[in-house]
């Protein structure tokens, strides 16, 4: 199998592999991300493979609204501010998921972020939902740019798009416990940032 390289203006061929069930991946303003349709078990089961990643660890559930965030997860008003306030952003909140709602191999939480990158909101618009994992190995350092992502998993990614990330940074992880924030990976934006959208 060959890797495809595609620039952003070809969105829509982005969106035809991913609908088709398979792994792709592409910058945001954080870090790059590997990508599978969220309620495809297969695309997601390769996911975890290419990543290397353990299949009890759990992995982000890209949304492009705080409307289809509250689809998947029952939201507490502060949890639901800090989101409004905060996102799109480089953040992902940790919160609880809706009984009913299905997300392969993740069972009573879930981690939501809203990227600040036009291209991945574009594409979310055209997909719904992506679990999106960082694009590395499990364990290794962040990939930034295209040519180190085809570096390391050409002919294991269908499909990669061409970019460079600014950030460079990947998001904070938190969760809120009441009005305490715990944070689970500290990134650009700050607890701090985070007290501040609840007060």
């Amino acid at each position: 199998m060959g890797t495809v390289l595609v620039e952003k203006k070809d969105i829509m061929k982005v969106k035809q592999y991913l609908l088709n069930g398979l792994v792709v991946s592409f910058p945001t303003e954080t870090v790059f991300g590997l990508a599978a349709k969220y309620d495809d078990t297969a695309a997601v089961d390769r996911l975890f493979e290419i990543k290397g990643r353990d299949k009890s660890k759990a992995i982000t559930l890209m949304v492009e609204s705080v409307a289809s965030a509250m689809e998947f997860c029952d939201l507490s008003e502060d949890e639901k501010r800090i989101m409004e306030r905060l996102m799109p952003g480089m953040i992902t909140i940790v919160v609880n998921k809706k009984e009913d709602a299905y997300i392969p191999y993740l069972e009573r939480t879930v981690g939501i972020r809203i990227p600040d990158d036009r291209f991945v909101l574009e594409l979310l618009k055209l997909t719904g939902p992506l679990l999106v994992t960082s694009a590395n190995k499990s364990g290794q350092e962040n990939m930034v740019s295209s040519d180190e992502v085809l570096a390391e998993f050409q002919n294991e990614i269908p499909l990669v798009v061409k970019g460079e990330c600014q950030g460079k940074i990947p998001s904070t992880v938190f969760k809120l416990e009441g009005k305490e924030v715990i944070v689970f990976r500290e990134g650009t934006v700050s607890k701090q940032e985070i007290l501040e959208a609840i007060e």
